[in-house]
């Protein structure tokens, strides 16, 4: 029984503590200070050709692409590249050929322009920001897009990149 004394005045005394804190309540928490600048915003990413990546962005050389998978409209193939001036991506399902390849040949952050390679034709488009433009390679009406996109910034930061973003969609026909 001595061993027994010792550990039940620990565990009433433990017991005691725990409930004496439960009984104290938590002091209210301080309201935010409305007057404190958000700690990031959403801005639009700018392209600069001749600048580097993004803060945190990882510089890579050439092209960075996904190939085709379903639309973002029903009814559609989409696919989406990061380029540079000069940079060249393939378009392409999964496990099939190239259909045909798209060069960033010049531009800026209001438009780019870019050449379609298809066989031997070559095909030069204009995108300006935010509007599409067609081309028709073997039968096949595809789109390219030069999209605003927009990340999360420190307050006053204005983020550009040295690659353009491109969609390319197509029918799924």
């Amino acid at each position: 029984m001595k061993t027994l004394l010792p550990l039940t005045a620990a565990t009433l005394s433990l017991t005691a503590s725990i409930a004496a804190a439960q009984e104290k309540k938590p002091a209210p928490s301080a309201a935010p200070d409305k007057s404190e600048p958000a700690k990031s915003e959403t801005v639009k990413l700018r392209f600069v050709p001749d600048g580097g990546p993004w803060k945190g962005e990882t510089p890579f050389k050439g092209a960075s692409w996904s190939q085709f998978r379903d639309g973002f409209t029903k009814g559609t193939f989409h696919m989406q590249a990061r380029a540079g001036l000069g940079d060249k991506f393939p378009v392409a399902f999964p496990k099939g050929p190239d259909l045909f390849e798209v060069v960033v040949v010049s531009g800026n952050d209001e438009k780019i322009a870019v050449e379609v390679r298809a066989g031997d034709k070559v095909h030069k488009l204009e995108l300006p920001r935010d509007k599409s433009a067609q081309v028709e390679v073997g039968e096949v009406k595809y789109s390219l897009l030069f999209p605003t996109s927009s990340v999360s910034a420190a307050p006053g930061e204005k983020p550009s990149t040295n690659k353009a973003t491109i969609f390319v969609t197509r029918p799924m026909c």
